[in-house]
């Protein structure tokens, strides 16, 4: 890189929201089918036993795949993470 642009680059704040953000979309990206499978039933508002019955894999299996997702985006619960996802436009 040339020196001139070096400097400018990096004499430059990161803007705080971009420090935050990183690595979001890289966790995202790194879901399995299974748990991206989850997450856009459980935003339809199937609940874990519904899921269950879908996916043809027990309740716990479900229950601990929306716990993944939980602490996977940063949430503490079934509103907030349907909430999320909308909003920040993972699904």
């Amino acid at each position: 890189m040339d020196e001139r642009i070096r400097r400018i680059v990096f004499s430059q704040p990161i803007p705080e929201r971009l420090i935050r953000n990183i690595g979001r979309v890289d966790r995202q990206d790194r879901m399995t089918p299974r748990r991206w499978e989850t997450l856009k039933l459980v935003a339809q508002g199937l609940s874990n036993r519904e899921i269950a019955a879908i996916r043809g894999v027990s309740y716990d299996t479900v229950r601990k795949d929306v716990r993944a997702l939980y602490s996977r985006l940063e949430v503490p619960n079934r509103t907030a993470l349907v909430a999320k996802v909308y909003r920040e436009g993972i699904l």
